[in-house]
């Protein structure tokens, strides 16, 4: 959740989008059903290691291992993040 709003204040800021557009994209997430996931420390070594073998932060492997154990699709925006986990 608050990765998407951080995202959308950026759109915002740069001049990309409206606040009243931002503002319905937020409340139209909030709509959204959410799972949530709690972090134990398999998730964490197994983020720790994902991190080591794709270059990327922890913070942005816990997602690619949470999607790997979940069958899920990574949508992201984040080049980096993309470009790292598509090469290995």
């Amino acid at each position: 959740m608050q990765e998407f709003c951080n995202a959308i204040i950026k759109y915002v800021v740069r001049g990309y989008l409206s606040r009243d557009l931002a503002n319905q994209h937020v409340e139209k997430m909030a709509e959204m059903p959410i799972d949530y996931i709690d972090l134990d420390w398999t998730i964490i070594k197994e983020s720790y290691a994902k991190a080591l073998e794709l270059s990327i932060t922890v913070y942005d492997a816990i997602y690619v291992v949470i999607a790997d154990k979940l069958g899920a699709t990574i949508i992201t925006s984040d080049d980096r993040l993309y470009n790292h986990s598509r090469t290995k």
